[in-house]
């Protein structure tokens, strides 16, 4: 999961780059963001959230897109899908951009709503910036799980959040 998450966040920065739009992205590689200097023992994962956090809320006018992959035991769940922060009015907008777009340009069967994150979202509960989550499929779907092995779609899924990203920017 962890390295289509970074191959389609990583074709979406180039996208991004090559319309000048200024990227900053959390992580360009296998690492999480903590300080190794300091006591992390047993909060290396809290301590990266709270990393990924610092840097969306103290970039001005940004926008943060976490993308990550959906996972459910029954395997017939398919479908990208987001969750937006109720911390900024934006969010909502921002998230029903990129289904739509993902409706129109790669799923039209996708007929999943955006969805308002919980507390136990922990980067969407605390930004203040708007801030999606993209589930950009189930890896639990053999179907879905095939489509993500391929470069071909993981550059469709960038581009799916391309074109959204664009439009809510504009």
């Amino acid at each position: 999961e962890k390295d289509v998450n970074l191959e389609i966040a990583t074709i979406l920065c180039d996208m991004l780059r090559a319309n000048d739009i200024n990227v900053i992205m959390t992580r360009e590689d296998d690492r999480l963001l903590y300080d190794r200097s300091g006591k992390y023992q047993g909060r290396k994962k809290k301590l990266d959230l709270a990393a990924r956090l610092a840097v969306a809320n103290s970039t001005p006018d940004a926008i943060f897109i976490s993308i990550h992959m959906n996972s459910f035991t029954d395997s017939r769940y398919s479908g990208l899908q987001v969750w937006y922060s109720e911390g900024n009015a934006d969010s909502l907008l921002l998230a029903d951009t990129i289904q739509s777009r993902a409706r129109q340009l790669l799923q039209p069967e996708n007929k999943r709503q955006t969805k308002a994150a919980t507390s136990s979202i922990f980067l969407l509960h605390k930004a203040k910036c708007p801030a999606v989550l993209v589930e950009c499929g189930f890896l639990s779907n053999e179907e879905e799980a095939a489509r993500l092995a391929s470069e071909e779609y993981r550059q469709k899924v960038a581009f799916v959040l391309f074109s959204a990203i664009t439009e809510f920017l504009n």
